[in-house]
C-alpha cells in the first residue's frame, strides 16, 4: 500500500474516533464534582467545534428540544465569530488551560488563558457548565 492510501486510512480513522467520542453525551453528561476533569475535555472538543464551524456537533451540547430552533444557526455563528476573533490576535499564544475552582456546585468552568500581541495583551476564555440534576451537566455556550 503506498504512503498516501495509508495516509487516508489513517485520517479517516482519527476523524471517525473523534466523531463518536465528541457526540457522546455531551449534553446531560455526568461528573463527580465541579472540578472533574471531564470538563476539560468537554471544553476542548467544544472549541474545536468552534474552529471547525460544525453547527451539527453544537447540537450535541444543546438540549434537543433546541437543535431545530430557527435562530440556532445566528447563535452558534456568533460564538464562532468571537472564538475567531480570540484566537486571531496578533502572536495568539495559548499559555494554560485550567479547571476554575468554584464554591457554587451547580457551576463549573475552565480557562484557557493566552497572551497576544507578543505578550503586551492577556485573556482568558474557555467554558462554563451548570449542572442540570444530580451529577448530569450542560456546557453554557458563550
Amino acid at each position: 500500500m503506498n504512503i498516501v492510501v495509508k495516509s487516508l486510512i489513517l485520517a479517516l480513522l482519527v476523524s471517525l474516533s473523534y466523531e463518536s467520542y465528541a457526540d457522546d453525551n455531551n449534553y446531560n453528561f455526568v461528573a463527580n464534582s465541579n472540578t472533574d476533569n471531564i470538563f476539560l475535555d468537554k471544553c476542548k472538543i467544544y472549541r474545536e467545534i468552534l474552529k471547525t464551524n460544525d453547527i451539527e456537533l453544537f447540537k450535541t451540547f444543546i438540549d434537543p428540544s433546541l437543535h431545530e430552533h430557527p435562530r440556532l444557526a445566528k447563535g452558534f455563528s456568533t460564538y464562532v465569530k468571537n472564538y475567531e476573533r480570540e484566537v486571531g490576535e496578533e502572536a495568539y499564544t495559548l499559555e494554560s488551560i485550567v479547571i476554575v475552582n468554584l464554591e457554587d456546585q451547580n457551576f463549573a468552568g475552565v480557562d484557557y488563558i493566552y497572551s497576544f500581541n507578543n505578550g503586551k495583551g492577556h485573556g482568558n476564555s474557555g467554558c462554563t457548565f451548570t449542572r442540570l440534576e444530580g451529577n448530569h451537566w450542560k456546557l453554557r455556550p458563550r
